[in-house]
């Protein structure tokens, strides 16, 4: 496995899951700082003889990795895939996948002729509580689903000033695109439905990037939906899902702080009241799920058209924020 991107994020999320699987040796750690690399070393003293590279190129060249997982600003996701697969390797990228429907695409077209693995770190497809939710409804329990509210708060604006996530040159967005990714993903992944048109408002707050969104939106057969996203907030992160139906609703609501992280979740029916919850489905990784599907143990639970399919949502969001009118997703 090669490291593309040595920052907090690869540090937090994916390093130690990589580290603790037999199968996984980390052949390069790549960054364009040698102060991010250093910190990761330090911090996991298992890579401290790791070759450095200054670029992906020059991995994937001199170590030769079979696979990669990238975590770099969005605006550079394109290129370090397609130069991955090109490379003959395996990709794993952090959300978004890549920041306009034109490069997913391309992404999607080299994959293919590579014949290799490509999985979008959605970690909330593998978090119990929220794959329950999306069993729920995938068992029509709810009966045909009507509304659903999502709504997600964070210390965006604050957290990340003054640095890469605010350039929207190498950003392409502000908390939509960035934190927003997880929900817009989840809200597909549950509910399984097409978005089909949308009819939303963004401010900046005198940030270079959106900060704040409002979305109203419809999908395909009928159901209607909105979206809260707000990125100046408590620097917590609070999120919420609501899914109405006919046959009864569920919400599950998530609040992390530092060294704290709670997840509740509510079912209800017509017919019976509050529904008692079963069992939890098993929780995994983006990484476990990752290397199963390279050695062939299980299938890519967040494909590369989980990503697309995300992006369009996004553009659609941006277009009709930009426009001040209802703009349908492609």
């Amino acid at each position: 496995m090669g490291i593309v991107g040595c920052g907090g994020f690869m540090a937090a999320g994916h390093i130690g899951n990589l580290l603790s699987f037999p199968e996984v040796e980390i052949v390069g750690l790549a960054d364009t700082s040698e102060e991010s690399i250093a910190r990761m070393k330090e911090r996991f003293p298992a890579l401290e003889g790791t070759p450095e590279f200054a670029d992906h190129r020059s991995l994937l060249e001199e170590a030769g990795p079979d696979a990669v997982e990238i975590a770099t600003p969005h605006a550079l996701h394109a290129a370090h895939i397609v130069d991955s697969f090109e490379a003959g390797c395996h990709v794993l990228v952090e959300k978004p996948l890549v920041i306009s429907t034109d490069e997913a695409k391309e992404v999607l077209a080299g994959r293919d002729e590579a014949g290799k693995v490509l999985l979008v770190s959605y970690q909330r497809r593998y978090e119990p509580n929220f794959r329950y939710v999306r069993q729920i409804v995938g068992s029509g329990a709810l009966g045909e689903l009507e509304f659903v509210s999502v709504v997600l708060s964070q210390g965006w604006m604050d957290l990340s000033r003054g640095k890469w996530r605010q350039d929207p040159a190498i950003s392409g967005g502000g908390m939509l695109l960035d934190t927003g990714s997880h929900l817009l993903d989840f809200l597909l992944f549950a509910t399984g439905l097409d978005v089909h048109r949308v009819s939303a408002y963004s401010s900046n707050l005198s940030a270079p990037v959106e900060i704040n969104s409002s979305v109203s939106l419809t999908f395909a057969g009928g159901c209607l939906g909105s979206i809260a996203v707000v990125g100046r907030s408590v620097p917590s992160i609070y999120e919420s899902v609501n899914i109405f139906g006919s046959k009864g609703s569920i919400r599950i609501e998530a609040g992390r702080i530092p060294g704290r992280s709670q997840v509740e979740m509510f079912h209800q029916s017509f017919s019976d009241g509050p529904v008692e919850l079963g069992d939890l489905p098993e929780g995994s990784t983006p990484d476990a799920n990752f290397v199963d599907a390279i050695l062939g143990r299980d299938d890519v639970k967040a494909p590369g058209e989980a990503g697309l399919a995300v992006v369009r949502f996004t553009e659609a969001i941006y277009e009709s924020a930009r426009l001040g009118r209802e703009v349908t997703v492609a």
